[in-house]
């Protein structure tokens, strides 16, 4: 047997363990509660993460357009006019016609057909035949400029704006165009240039 004050001690020391049973109780509890807040907190960063994304996708989807019309205005150039294009004008009592040739990098050449009064009453008229070579440059926007230096008509050099009224797979269908000075008879010269046929050039897509 035990002696008394030995078992009196191991008596005090089991209800000293019992007694520490609810303190250890209250800690896995907190445990508990712990893991579910941390769960919580997952589910709220997995949220927030969820909605960056959507917020990035919206972004794109509303900038997308805007990036695609700034791509399409920037896509005009020296290959965009390649081939060779109807020249059709009447302007006043002159009326003319041809074709122009643009080589896709830069030059053009002209044969042109110009009808026009030979007398003041305009009682008798004349076709001359004219032809020209020359330079052009197209900006990004479809506006460019056409130097031509003629031969065979009284105006020795013309310069035209043009724009590029119609276009597909970067290629202008359609131009419209002003001589900055005038015809044979200082008359007001804005032909249309429409695309017959298409040419390939090296260098162009």
């Amino acid at each position: 047997m035990l002696p008394a004050g030995q078992y009196r001690r191991m008596v005090v020391s089991v209800e000293g363990h019992q007694r520490g049973i609810p303190s250890m109780k209250k800690f896995c509890t907190v445990l508990r509660f712990g893991g579910r807040n941390l769960r919580h907190r997952s589910e709220q960063v997995g949220v927030s993460l969820c909605f960056c994304r959507l917020a990035v996708c919206l972004i794109a989807t509303l900038l997308l357009p805007s990036a695609l019309a700034a791509a399409a205005l920037s896509q005009f150039g020296h290959c965009s006019l390649r081939g060779d294009y109807v020249y059709e004008n009447v302007g006043g009592d002159v009326a003319s016609f041809g074709v122009l040739r643009f080589d896709g990098a830069g030059n053009v050449k002209a044969d042109l057909r110009v009808n026009a009064a030979i007398n003041g009453d305009g009682s008798s008229r004349k076709t001359s035949v004219v032809s020209a070579h020359g330079t052009y440059t197209v900006g990004k926007n479809g506006i460019g400029i056409v130097k031509l230096d003629f031969k065979g008509i009284a105006i020795t050099r013309g310069v035209y704006d043009f724009v590029i009224r119609r276009s597909a797979d970067d290629i202008g269908l359609e131009v419209f165009s002003v001589l900055r000075d005038g015809g044979v008879k200082a008359q007001l010269v804005d032909p249309v240039w429409n695309l017959r046929q298409v040419m390939k050039v090296t260098g162009c897509p």
